[in-house]
């Protein structure tokens, strides 16, 4: 399969990408950070440098994966130190979880269904089962 893991270079992400991997799986994982790039290729993944909460870089890395299924592992926890001010520091993760799953999955489930409507033609063309 082509898995598609978004926040791949995350504390779940980096101990996820392997097992996946040695599953046979073709994994194309996520960072919003450069300097993750080659941490993620020694993982045996494909590395893509995305921001989450950007719709038409998510909508452009996931339709250049072409994934099987997604797997969305986003957060912005890094360096958060003031559990004082929790709200504040758990601001963009709250986002990546509610605005990235609506833009990362939206799309893929559009495509599945437009897919599961077609059938294929004895020549091999495919035709909607239904007009629509």
């Amino acid at each position: 399969m082509r898995v598609f893991v978004a926040g791949a270079a995350g504390a779940i992400g980096q101990r996820l990408v392997p097992q996946l991997v040695a599953s046979g799986h073709h994994v194309v994982a996520t960072t919003r950070s450069p300097e993750k790039l080659e941490r993620l290729r020694a993982l045996g993944a494909e590395p893509v440098v995305m921001d989450g909460l950007n719709a038409l870089e998510i909508g452009e890395a996931v339709a250049r994966a072409e994934p099987d299924a997604i797997i969305h592992q986003m957060t912005a926890l890094a360096g958060m130190s003031d559990l004082r001010r929790f709200d504040r520091g758990f601001a963009v993760t709250n986002e990546l979880r509610t605005k990235a799953p609506i833009t990362c999955f939206a799309p893929r489930r559009q495509r599945a269904s437009a897919a599961s409507s077609r059938r294929a033609t004895p020549a091999g063309r495919t035709s909607a089962k239904e007009d629509r």
